[in-house]
């Protein structure tokens, strides 16, 4: 924990062949151990993304929202700083291969594409305004499911697409190949968060019992829409086979409501996206923010959801009595502990979470790398990673 660490602008190469076989190999074992529910260890998801990269390096995280090329390379430039210094597990070294570079517009691609304003920022994540039946809700009943690509971000989606695909054809990064492009994040936002941004959080919460049929019938408009675009960008732009076997997506905004509230009113739209677009097995993907305890019980019963993304602030030896052993889950540390925190602190704080009631019989998985703040040092990252695989053995 003492170690001197490096300074992310001084790391440029490859760590050596021993180094990088030694550790592959036991982050290829850590997974299929706990792919096999024969864990050895928490694996720890780790890596960094594009915030933490642009922080480190100076440049603005918005040009790659503008210019199809700056993507391309920021994008490589994280892939490489992550197989050159190992913040988790996940594989390092000079690949046969470099991931696909991704379309990929963050939080704010639907809400955009139904007429919020969008505002991007300099050094800091886009984000999406409240849209325009805040003020006017009678607007909803003019409204068209627009064309998937007809908007700013729909035409910059075509035109990084076809970027990325010609330099995928054409070019090499540092000697390998770059996979062809994909669409990067989830599916969906999901239906309720999509229907806050377009009507406002507390006017759509407000909705639910004093307009009920205006409700339904906003939820009903941001259900059909998501299908729809699904359909175009996944099923049309990339031909991905439907229905999805492994289907992933969120609805952050449902931590607002009462377990009774979401599964009577928003849960039935969820299950109208399952039965239209993925296969009615338990092999999915739902990813929720914030503090949504109350909603573990009924999300392991549905027999739809695999895994369950939750990460802070959850209490997961709570939600394994409540949810059993079957579901995957994930878990971390406040992001300011490792922002500000000392070594001492992040052990500490580590060490309280992997407990053996919350490791129980596996399926748990220790969330570093995109849940860690940007402006969060290099030697935080590692000192994470290093109590995640101190505290997660199981004996």
């Amino acid at each position: 924990m003492g170690a001197p660490y490096p300074n992310p602008s001084d790391i440029s190469e490859y760590p050596p062949p021993g180094e990088v076989a030694r550790h592959n190999d036991e982050v290829r074992a850590v997974w299929e151990a706990c792919r096999s529910d024969r864990p050895t260890r928490v694996p720890c998801s780790g890596g960094i993304g594009l915030r933490q990269h642009q922080a480190w390096f100076g440049y603005s995280l918005k040009e790659v929202f503008f210019d199809p090329e700056a993507a391309w390379k920021r994008q490589l430039e994280v892939q490489k700083f992550n197989r050159c210094i190992a913040t988790g597990d996940g594989e390092i070294g000079l690949p046969e291969k470099w991931a696909p570079v991704v379309v990929h517009w963050m939080n704010i691609a639907e809400p955009e594409w139904l007429g919020c304003p969008v505002h991007f920022e300099e050094y800091a994540a886009p984000w999406a305004d409240f849209g325009p039946l805040r003020k006017r809700k009678e607007i909803l009943y003019e409204m068209e499911i627009p064309g998937v690509f007809s908007t700013p971000l729909g035409r910059r989606t075509l035109e990084y697409m076809d970027c990325f695909r010609d330099k995928a054809t054409r070019e090499e990064f540092d000697g390998r190949p770059v996979a062809p492009p994909t669409y990067a994040g989830f599916y969906t936002q999901g239906p309720f968060e999509l229907a806050c941004h377009l009507r406002g959080s507390t006017e759509l919460c407000t909705d639910i019992y004093e307009d009920p049929t205006y409700f339904h019938d906003l939820m009903d408009f941001c259900t059909r829409a998501i299908i729809v675009r699904i359909k175009a960008i996944f099923g049309g732009l990339l031909s991905v086979p439907m229905p999805f076997e492994h289907f992933a997506y969120s609805d952050d905004s449902i931590a607002m409501l009462s377990p009774e509230a979401f599964q009577e009113h928003v849960w039935p739209y969820h299950r109208r996206m399952f039965d239209e677009l993925a296969t009615p097995t338990r092999t999915h993907f739902l990813h929720l923010c914030g503090s949504v305890q109350q909603h573990i019980p009924f999300l392991a019963r549905t027999g739809l959801i695999n895994y369950l993304g939750t990460s802070y602030p959850i209490d997961i030896p709570r939600a394994r009595r409540e949810a059993g052993d079957d579901l995957w889950l994930d878990t971390a540390i406040h992001a300011d502990i490792v922002l500000r925190g000392s070594a001492e602190t992040i052990d500490a704080a580590v060490a309280a979470k992997l407990t053996p009631e919350a490791k129980g019989k596996g399926r748990l998985v220790f969330m570093g790398g995109n849940y860690i703040a940007p402006g969060t040092t290099l030697d935080k990252f590692l000192m994470l990673y290093e109590s995640v695989k101190r505290h997660g053995v199981y004996r």
